[in-house]
């Protein structure tokens, strides 16, 4: 894979993050929510009073709300933390609120995950649609051409 030096929303080139970084990002993330969801399982079962629609809703809006938010404040989930890298948004755009909630939202399309496999300079769909991208996070360099 080459790397590729782009421009964020303020001018700064970034270095896209590596399809393996972005593998594991979703690795963790995903094992982040699945012990969420055993937690409300737990729940589930240690106060049979509940129920599993009201939990399967609270699991859905709560992931949501992990992803939107750690985005939309810190531009990382915990999974970016550990890999180093962060979200941006692409040359052009300013950061909205409803950007996240598209770039959230939009991995519920089915298949959704597997559109970085499509190819070497495949993107995936929930960055094309927010219009952000992950990149390393580190000391970017502000551009002259701004």
């Amino acid at each position: 894979m080459t790397t590729k030096n782009l421009k964020d929303n303020e001018g700064n080139l970034v270095t896209e993050a590596s399809k393996k970084k972005r593998f594991f990002n979703f690795l963790i993330d995903t094992s982040i929510w699945f012990i969420f969801l055993y937690f409300l399982g737990y729940l589930a079962r240690t106060f049979p009073s509940i129920d599993y629609i009201f939990i399967g809703l609270l699991w859905f809006f709560v992931l949501g709300a992990y992803s939107i938010l750690s985005e939309y404040f810190f531009r990382k989930t915990i999974g970016k933390y550990i890999t180093k890298t962060k979200v941006v948004f692409k040359k052009g755009v300013q950061p909205e609120f409803r950007l996240f909630l598209i770039r959230t939202w939009s991995r519920a399309i089915p298949f959704e995950f597997l559109s970085l496999g499509l190819g070497a300079d495949a993107k995936a769909w929930h960055d094309v649609l927010s219009r952000t991208m992950v990149v390393e996070d580190g000391e970017f360099q502000k551009s002259e051409n701004g």
